[in-house]
């Protein structure tokens, strides 16, 4: 028995079992790298989907934001094309004129309560005393054209009103211009006004600059008034010089032709004139002047003015 217990003295196996051990232990090691490295993709290829999103969103969002802030550009181009064609239309005469009378000393006030009755759809047109019943020729000055623009750029129409023949103040001036009692002496009106003698070319060639000098402060239409010989006083008395057989409705009518060339001219008449041929006839009216662009009728005083249909 004892003989069978002997204790062992063959060579050890340990070296092999270290060569195993390391082999194990790289493999395990290795596993664990591969294992890490997957686990690692996955994260990589899962994390730049929300990123992508996200970017293409903020893109998406950017790119919009900027569509809208380019819109008001488009609409400002948009309002100013149509400002454009407003101007446009603002040198065509309403076809239903709803205008305002403003005298010489009005205009000092400036253009926003006109500007405003324009808006409410109260007024389409100005009346612009140019050339008042005395002669007095408003000043042309810058103050005037940046009156007129502003009302114009506010799609108001706005007309020069021209007092014609009826005139204290030219005939002082060019005395030759007037009409006369005599040769040397100016005539009077019943109510002490004087008036530019429309056989005269100097008279006829004042008025013409006159109404030019509207035209090129702004305005769109000169409207005449009393461009007639006078209608009271004592006509009889009057002395026009040499008529070379012109008749006093011709006289005006030829004046008229002359001056509406290339301007747009309006003419308005006395109320007397469209009830009395014979009225009219002396006033220098008896002939077609219905044919000018507009004809309208004012009163008396001169204050209300009417279209003629």
């Amino acid at each position: 028995m004892n003989d069978r217990l002997h204790r062992y003295t063959g060579k050890s196996n340990w070296k092999k079992w270290v060569i195993i051990f390391i082999l194990i232990f790289i493999l395990l090691c290795a596993t664990g790298l591969y294992v890490i490295g997957i686990f690692d993709i996955n994260q990589k290829n899962s994390k730049p989907t929300q990123p992508v999103t996200t970017s293409e969103n903020s893109s998406t969002t950017q790119n919009s934001d900027q569509t809208v802030q380019q819109q008001p550009s488009d609409t400002q181009a948009g309002n100013s094309s149509v400002a454009t064609e407003d101007q446009t239309k603002t040198s065509k005469r309403p076809v239903d004129l709803k205008y305002q009378l403003v005298t010489q000393s009005e205009i000092t006030q400036g253009a926003d309560a006109l500007i405003q009755k324009a808006k409410n759809g109260e007024i389409n047109s100005v009346i612009i005393e140019y050339k008042n019943q005395l002669g007095n020729v408003i000043d042309s000055n810058s103050d005037l054209n940046e009156y007129i623009k502003e009302l114009k750029d506010n799609n108001l129409y706005v007309i020069a009103e021209v007092y014609a023949f009826r005139d204290n103040h030219e005939v002082t001036v060019d005395k030759k211009s007037g009409i006369m009692y005599s040769k040397n002496m100016l005539w009077l009106d019943s109510n002490n006004k004087k008036w530019l003698n429309p056989y005269s070319e100097s008279a006829c060639d004042y008025i013409t600059s006159v109404t030019d000098s509207a035209f090129a402060a702004g305005a769109d239409e000169v409207m005449l008034m009393e461009c007639n010989f006078p209608t009271n006083g004592k006509t009889s008395s009057i002395y026009y010089g040499d008529t070379n057989g012109v008749t006093k409705s011709q006289c005006i009518e030829n004046f008229l032709k002359t001056l509406t060339q290339n301007r747009v001219i309006s003419f308005a008449v006395p109320v007397q004139a469209t009830k009395s041929k014979t009225f009219a006839s002396s006033i220098g009216l008896d002939f077609s002047y219905a044919e000018l662009p507009f004809v309208g009728i004012y009163s008396n005083d001169g204050k209300e003015l009417t279209p003629i249909k």
